[in-house]
């Protein structure tokens, strides 16, 4: 685990290995506010480093409902738990492939465009689908931020080594919104663009690049259908790529 601090109220715990995942957190008085909590031993190993901090989580917020985001709620099942207001459908796939974990809904659903005051920081939320149905995108402001942070959640990936990750449509994504969700990313001045897996942004130039480059993918995803080759819709060296296998989920999840 990595810890990297944005601010003095604002960390990015970066867990690498076989899930790797990045867990933000914004201090306010002593207490937290994180955004998802990753599998079980993910969030078994953040609570203790923030009780070492003497630091008291208080409201988790779940990007989406896929199992490496929210399978560690419990863990931290005292705090006040919020998601998208489209989460039913993945929360109750993915409890009843699960049986053996402990899901907890949330208790607070966030609609488009909602705001949240926490401490100094000001939490904006976009549905942003096409990764699927329940994407939430967080929009985050402070003093001390010329230019927001946004917390990307899966629509843009990355690996810890920098190499971009081809878009992911889960079983209930779309080309089309998810194409319009990165429309949508590329209007807002970006200061710091964080993936939920992989590399921190903070670079204009590789922020719209990443973005270009997804696009592009899912521009030639949605032209070439079925029979689409990995290799026809990639805008750049397939060496600078991680996560090709994803192309095939793809084809079977859009296309069948």
């Amino acid at each position: 685990m990595l810890k990297t601090r944005l601010l003095d109220d604002f960390y990015i715990y970066t867990f690498t290995g076989q899930e790797e995942l990045n867990i933000l957190i914004l201090v306010n008085n002593g207490k937290v506010l994180l955004i998802d909590t990753g599998y079980p031993e993910i969030a078994r190993e953040l609570r203790t480093e923030l009780e070492k901090d003497n630091l008291i989580p208080e409201i988790i917020i779940n990007s989406h409902y896929h199992p490496d985001h929210i399978n560690g709620n419990y863990v931290f099942s005292g705090c006040e738990f919020m998601g998208s207001e489209f989460y039913k459908q993945n929360f109750e796939l993915f409890e009843a492939l699960n049986p053996d974990v402990e899901y907890i809904k949330p208790k607070i659903l966030l609609k488009d465009s909602q705001i949240l005051h926490y401490g100094l920081f000001e939490l904006k939320f976009l549905n942003l689908k096409g990764h699927c149905q329940d994407c939430l995108v967080t929009i985050i402001k402070h003093p001390e931020l010329k230019n927001p942070l946004v917390h990307a959640a899966d629509l843009i990936m990355f690996s810890n080594d920098g190499k971009h990750s081809i878009p992911y449509l889960s079983y209930d994504g779309d080309i089309e919104e998810h194409i319009q969700s990165l429309e949508t990313l590329n209007s807002i001045k970006i200061g710091i663009l964080l993936p939920s897996h992989g590399i921190i942004l903070k670079d204009d130039n590789a922020i719209a690049e990443a973005l270009k480059i997804r696009i592009y993918y899912l521009q030639k995803l949605r032209e070439l259908g079925k029979s689409a080759k990995v290799d026809d819709c990639l805008l750049k060296d397939k060496s600078l790529y991680n996560q090709i296998k994803l192309h095939d989920k793809n084809l079977k999840n859009i296309f069948g």
